[in-house]
C-alpha cells in the first residue's frame, strides 16, 4: 500500500512539474491539475484483458489500438457481449467514444459479421489479439425497436449541430460508417470507452 501511494504522489510531482507539456493533459482541458492526475492512476489501475476472463461483466478490453484505447466487453446496460443491453439517447451515458476512436477502431481492427449465442453482430480483433463482440441491436424510436439483427447504431461522444449528434453504425457483410449523424431523440446502443 505505501509503495501504491509513493507511485502516485511521485507521479504527481513528475507531471505537476512538467505541466507546460500538453501531452500530461488528459482530460484536455489546456492545464494539467489533480483530475489528470486521476485519470492516469485510474488508467494504470484498471484491469484489461484481450477477452472476456469470465461471465462478471463489463470488463475492459485491450485490442492494441494505438491510442492505447480500452473497449467495454458489453454494451451499456448489458450483462453480457451480445446482450443488447439499453439503448439511450445523445449524452446519457457520458463514456461513449469519439469520432477518432471510432475511426482507429475500424482502421485498426479486422471485422467479421458473426453470430454469437444466437445473437448476429460485429467481431473486432485488434493487432494484439483482443476482441469485442457489437451486437446488432438496431435502434428505438419512440419505444418501437427496429433493425435488430441487421444494424447496429451506437452513439459517439459528439453532438454535431443543433439536434444532430454523430452516431456510428455498421450492418451486414462488413459495411461500417463512422461519419453518419442522425436525431438526438433517437435511442441507440453506448459501447463505453477508456
Amino acid at each position: 500500500m505505501r509503495k501504491t501511494l509513493l507511485l502516485i504522489v511521485l507521479l504527481a510531482s513528475a507531471i505537476t512539474a512538467n505541466a507546460q507539456k500538453a501531452k500530461y493533459d488528459l482530460n484536455g482541458d489546456g492545464k494539467v491539475n489533480v483530475a489528470d492526475v486521476t485519470d492516469l492512476v485510474n488508467y494504470i489501475l484498471t484491469p484489461c484483458y484481450k477477452s472476456c476472463p469470465d461471465g462478471k461483466h463489463p470488463h475492459w478490453i485491450d485490442l492494441g489500438l494505438p491510442s492505447g484505447t480500452l473497449w467495454r466487453c458489453c454494451n451499456e446496460g448489458a450483462s453480457s457481449p451480445e446482450a443488447f443491453g439499453g439503448y439511450y439517447e445523445f449524452g446519457d451515458v457520458a463514456t461513449a467514444p469519439s469520432v477518432d476512436q471510432i475511426k482507429e477502431l475500424r482502421n485498426c481492427t479486422t471485422r467479421v459479421w458473426t453470430t454469437r449465442n444466437g445473437v448476429k453482430g460485429l467481431k473486432l480483433t485488434g493487432s494484439n489479439g483482443g476482441s469485442i463482440f457489437l451486437p446488432a441491436a438496431g435502434l428505438r424510436v419512440e419505444e418501437e425497436v427496429s433493425q435488430a439483427g441487421t444494424v447496429g447504431y451506437y452513439w459517439t461522444s459528439i453532438q454535431a449541430t443543433g439536434d444532430d449528434a454523430y452516431e456510428w453504425l455498421f450492418y451486414m457483410e462488413d459495411g461500417f460508417s463512422t461519419d453518419h449523424f442522425t436525431i438526438l431523440w433517437y435511442e441507440h446502443s453506448v459501447r463505453s470507452v477508456h
